[in-house]
This record gives C-alpha cells, sequence and structure tokens, in this order.
C-alpha cells in the first residue's frame, strides 16, 4: 500500500488517520493473501476504482526537470518525491542538508539538491523559505548552472520576499524584471517560460494573449518545442473564448498536434462554477462529508464521464457528488474536433451542514 489516505473508520477521523499511518508501507504477494484465514478474508471488504487521471506537468515541473538534468551531470541527484505529505518529506530533507553541510560544506553543490527540496517544500515558512532559495541560487550561478536550471529559484528568492504575493499583480511586478536579466533574456526556454508564468498568474485575459502570443512568435524556439506548444494551444482556448473560432483553429493548427493529442504543457480549463444540492438523507442524519470525483471536461466546458473514486462517508455523498461535477462548468478549450480538453480532471465536493 502506498499513499494510503482514510476513507471512513467508525472510531472518527482521528482513527481513520492513525490505521492509514499504520498500514501505509504494507503490501502482500496472492501467496500471502490466500494464506490468510478465511475469517479475515471474508470479513474485510476492500472498494477500488480505478484512476483515469494522468500527470499534467507545470512550466515549474519543467524547470525542474532541467535543474535535475544538470545535477545529474554534476553526479548529483534530485530525488523525487512522492506524492504525500509535506510535513514528512521535510524532515528527510532538512536531514539531507546537515548531512551535505558537515561533510563537503555549507556553500558546496551537495547542499543543492535538498536545499532545492525545501524550497519547494510548502511546509517551510515563507521568510525561511527566502533564505533558502537565495543560499541555493547563489550556489547554482557559482556553479554555472544553465539559465533554465537556476530560473525556478530565481522566482523563488521573488517571490518569497513578498509578503503580499497573494495581491493580484504582485507577482507579474517581482517576475517581470527576470525578463531584462540577460542570462535568461538571452535563452529563449528561459524567457518563454518566465511569460508563460505571468500568462498563467495574470486575471486580464488581453494581457495573457499578449504573453501567449510572444511565446508562440519566438523563432528562436523549435516549431515543436513543448513551451511553444503549450503557448499556442493556450492562446487557441482564448481565441475560442472570445468567440473567433477561425482564428484559433489556424492557431491550434500551428502546433503541430491532431485533434485528439495533448500538449505536454497545456494549461487545463478554469473551473467557472458548479451547482449541487446536499442529500435529504445525509442532512436528516447530521452527516457531513466529501466525495472525490475524476471527469472530462469537453471543448465546450461541460462536464462528461463524471464518477466518484473516493467517498466519505462510503456511499451516502456519492450520487450528489459526481451530480454536482455533472452541473459544473469550465471555461472552454479549442480543439478542431470540439472532443475533449486532455480530460482526466479531478475535484473534491465538500458537503457541509448549515450553520
Amino acid at each position: 500500500m502506498r499513499n494510503v489516505a482514510p476513507i471512513y473508520a467508525a472510531g472518527g477521523g482521528a482513527v481513520a488517520l492513525e490505521f492509514a499511518r499504520a498500514v501505509r508501507d504494507w503490501s502482500w504477494t496472492p501467496e500471502q493473501v490466500k494464506a490468510l484465514p478465511a475469517f479475515f478474508r471474508y470479513n474485510v471488504r476492500v472498494e477500488m476504482r480505478c484512476s483515469t487521471l494522468f500527470e499534467r506537468p507545470s512550466i515549474t515541473k519543467f524547470l525542474d526537470a532541467d535543474m535535475a538534468t544538470w545535477l545529474e551531470t554534476k553526479g548529483l541527484a534530485l530525488p523525487i518525491e512522492e506524492r504525500g505529505s509535506d510535513a514528512v518529506a521535510v524532515v528527510r530533507q532538512r536531514a539531507a542538508l546537515a548531512a551535505a553541510e558537515a561533510k563537503p560544506g555549507p556553500d558546496s553543490l551537495a547542499t543543492l539538491p535538498p536545499l532545492y527540496q525545501l524550497v519547494n517544500n510548502a511546509v517551510v515558512g515563507r521568510e525561511e523559505s527566502n533564505v533558502l532559495a537565495r543560499r541555493a541560487l547563489a550556489i547554482a550561478e557559482a556553479q554555472g548552472a544553465p539559465p533554465t536550471a537556476r530560473l525556478s529559484l530565481d522566482i523563488s528568492v521573488r517571490e518569497s520576499g513578498s509578503t503580499d504575493s497573494w495581491k493580484d499583480g504582485t507577482y507579474a511586478r517581482a517576475v517581470t524584471p527576470l525578463l531584462s536579466v540577460p542570462v535568461y533574456a538571452n535563452d529563449p526556454k528561459a524567457r518563454s517560460a518566465i511569460l508563460l508564468l505571468m500568462a498563467e498568474r495574470t486575471s486580464s485575459r488581453t494581457r495573457r494573449a499578449v504573453l501567449l502570443q510572444q511565446v508562440a512568435d519566438d523563432k528562436a524556439l523549435a516549431a515543436n518545442d513543448p513551451l511553444r506548444v503549450g503557448a499556442l494551444i493556450r492562446l487557441a482556448s482564448l481565441q475560442q473564448q472570445a468567440g473567433d473560432t477561425a482564428t484559433a483553429r489556424a492557431t491550434f493548427d500551428r502546433s503541430g498536434l491532431a485533434a485528439n493529442q495533448c500538449a505536454i504543457l497545456d494549461a487545463p480549463p478554469r473551473f467557472l462554477s458548479a451547482g449541487g444540492t446536499f442529500p435529504n438523507e445525509a442532512m436528516a442524519w447530521g452527516f457531513e462529508g466529501w466525495t472525490k470525483t475524476q471527469f472530462d471536461v469537453g471543448a465546450d466546458g461541460k462536464v462528461i464521464h463524471q464518477r466518484a473514486v473516493l467517498s466519505y462517508p462510503p456511499f451516502v455523498f456519492t450520487k450528489a457528488g459526481t451530480e454536482t461535477m455533472a452541473g459544473a462548468r469550465y471555461s472552454k478549450t479549442f480543439r478542431p474536433d470540439g472532443g475533449l480538453g486532455c480530460g482526466g480532471l479531478s475535484q473534491q465536493v465538500r458537503f457541509k451542514l448549515p450553520g
């Protein structure tokens, strides 16, 4: 068992969580399961649904991969953390940093992998993250890291240096100066990554289109470069949302993708609205809970193929959760055949009693 999450326990959430922690590393072979006493096998029910969710790498994951590739050339590895709690991972990451500081030294390249991980760990506070990012960036620069490898650290330094990063426009003000830094400005992938990140963080469609167009028209990028293709797919969707289907089709054609292909760096459609009702039976019982759903989104923004993957309590909110997502609406995406925007989205629906 890996990445265990509690679904239901008669003893309440604390008991469920403790049980999940206890069994997270359990595993059995078919022979071992067969050898279990019949009493236990007959009284244990395992409910499992297959997941259609696929990895949709972000721009920052693209930058992480470049850092990992560069570190490999130096004989170092950037461990890929399994999905799970950052609170668990941070202990291991701090221990790795302490070990690297003790032997090669606090400014050695060996400290960069754990520093990089700690900077991206959600448990680490903003101020500490800023200190760690500055330290990691200095090491990366001194060791000659390529622009796309060090870019994520530079962005982290600027973003964590502000106490109001949540405000609209703060991200753009922090990151825009990077476009004038020679090491990034002269590297087509680095400057395109900056523009795409800014496009994702702006609420203005007009501004987003301008930023995406710059990446799409960057002649220094290869025609099939994932950053360029990602920009074209996003731009086509914006044009479709504006009602300009002809231009959207032309933009999509420039991506070189077939109608049923997904861009590696395509952006998932934006959530707009959802309805839903609280089940009468659950309200009468005084139950609260949640349902984790998976579904596809059509090019028109409508949800299809919705289904429940997990529900708590079991069987209480499954139907209501899937019906809620059935009525949800997402932003339109352009696909020449009007098909899926790649699908495989996931959303948790919570049910809380009023008051």
